[in-house]
């Protein structure tokens, strides 16, 4: 099967389509056997010209994104156990005015397995890795990039793909990313909600269904940066993020609506010592979070 898409990945100011990030992928998958499937994805991220738009840095004004990001996937199922895996490679640059370009080489990994235990328990365990940069001051960046859009960068952002907390509330190991803010590209972008940009995390989890409606899920992650960097003074941040434990429940109400509850406890590791990346006020201190809500598909 062949698919191709194209998304705007970040809208800028209305009206101008100078300062928009857009995606444009295609994605191939082939079904082995009923129950297993591979699959490629070519994406090309990219955008117009930016030296229109007014910055308040004229030293590295960014003038035209352009990153391919390949991939390979595979998902299914031998033997009672379910897997799921992905190779992501990224390649590209961002032109400058004023300043030399940026050359961008990162790469993510994934995996994931399960089993169920009984046919109330399910056991997961995964493992991410995403590339990180040690020198965010060269105009080498081998951090893998992810373009999450403006709507991402706070703590009530409606996406988690891992963690509660360390992926949306707090600042995350990223060193060097290209997102955007207040509708201009930079090469410094969000520090929250930057997915698995020079993350390592290592997880189990365990999923449990007491009743056909009622599920409860444990999930302990261990996290470091992939790769330790320096600040703007010599100084380098330790890769020790932390470790955190999510717990979730959900009920559901009728066949489209769903009751949850989320509720997680982050623990920081000494990355957060550094005051520089201590800009959400973790410290030493425990952080926790709780959130409730609603959920409705059609």
């Amino acid at each position: 099967m062949l698919k191709e898409n194209a998304v705007k990945l970040v809208e800028g100011v209305y009206g101008w389509h100078s300062d928009d990030i857009d995606g444009n992928a295609a994605l191939a998958t082939y079904k082995l056997d009923k129950d297993n499937t591979v699959g490629a994805y070519y994406a090309w991220i990219r955008n117009d010209e930016l030296s229109s738009v007014g910055i308040a840095y004229p030293g590295a004004i960014p003038k035209e994104l352009n990153l391919q990001n390949p991939g390979v996937h595979a998902n299914g199922e031998i033997r009672g156990f379910t897997y799921a895996a992905e190779v992501d490679l990224q390649f590209g640059d961002l032109a400058r005015a004023y300043r030399s370009d940026v050359d961008y080489e990162g790469y993510g990994l994934f995996a994931k397995v399960g089993y169920k235990l009984h046919p109330i328990v399910n056991l997961r365990g995964s493992f991410a890795y995403g590339s990180g940069d040690d020198n965010p001051n060269d105009d080498r960046n081998e951090e893998f990039q992810v373009i999450m859009g403006l709507d991402t960068i706070g703590p009530f952002s409606r996406f988690i793909h891992y963690t509660q907390i360390y992926e949306r509330t707090i600042r995350t190991a990223v060193a060097n990313p290209i997102n955007a803010s207040q509708g201009q590209t930079l090469s410094a972008g969000n520090t929250r909600n930057t997915n698995i940009a020079n993350t390592t995390y290592y997880n189990l989890g365990i999923d449990v269904m007491p009743t056909r409606n009622l599920i409860l899920s444990v999930d302990g992650y261990v996290i470091q940066a992939s790769e330790e960097w320096t600040d703007g003074e010599g100084n380098t941040i330790d890769d020790d993020v932390g470790t955190e434990v999510d717990l979730r429940g959900s009920y559901k109400i009728a066949k489209n609506l769903t009751y949850f509850v989320e509720a997680g406890f982050f623990s920081p590791g000494d990355y957060y010592d550094s005051s520089l990346v201590n800009t959400t006020g973790v410290g030493a201190k425990t952080v926790t979070q709780i959130i409730h809500g609603l959920s409705f598909t059609f």
